[in-house]
């Protein structure tokens, strides 16, 4: 070590730690937080490239997870205005889900302003058959306007509609092209 003086040691100090952070300017702090990075940095290069590297990987692998979650989350979604689409949930008070009943989605349904469209589903099996074999296929009972809500047309023939929900109806299916 010299034995150059560089300043009054002894002065300045005390007299920095007396002064409270918000009243030392925040830019100033900075600048040298940076100086001292950037000098510790030129004295090990190779610690420099590892750390920029380092940085450098973070950040891509954020921006590519948040671009794929996003993707599936609304991109991946077949319908006009995903946007728009709310899942509505029952549970009970330890937090399981709760199946609502058919019932309770048509009073729901018939009690819904006109501000949106609902529509109702629950998951179920049927069973399809051809006189010698039965193939058990995974569907959904869905309410009339469970189609209306979620902005699907038809290819071919009709959907369902208010009327279909009735007791009296016949019953109607709605296959899709991968059931042909």
């Amino acid at each position: 070590m010299s034995g150059r003086r560089i300043g009054p040691r002894g002065e300045i100090r005390p007299a920095m730690l007396d002064t409270p952070p918000a009243q030392r300017g925040g830019l100033d702090t900075l600048v040298q937080d940076v100086r001292f990075a950037v000098r510790t940095l030129r004295r090990r290069p190779g610690t420099a490239v590892v750390a920029v590297g380092v940085l450098a990987l973070g950040i891509g692998a954020s921006v590519t997870i948040h671009d794929a979650g996003r993707a599936l989350a609304t991109d991946a979604v077949p319908f006009p205005a995903p946007d728009q689409l709310v899942v509505m949930e029952l549970r009970d008070e330890r937090g399981r889900w709760l199946q609502p009943r058919y019932a309770d989605a048509v009073v729901w349904e018939s009690e819904g302003s006109g501000l949106f469209t609902l529509g109702a589903y629950s998951r179920d099996d049927f069973f399809l058959g051809d006189g010698s074999r039965t193939f058990r296929v995974p569907g959904a009972r869905v309410s009339g306007r469970f189609f209306a809500a979620l902005g699907i047309a038809p290819l071919h023939g009709r959907l369902l509609s208010s009327a279909d929900g009735e007791p009296a109806a016949e019953p109607t299916a709605v296959i899709t092209q991968r059931l042909c």
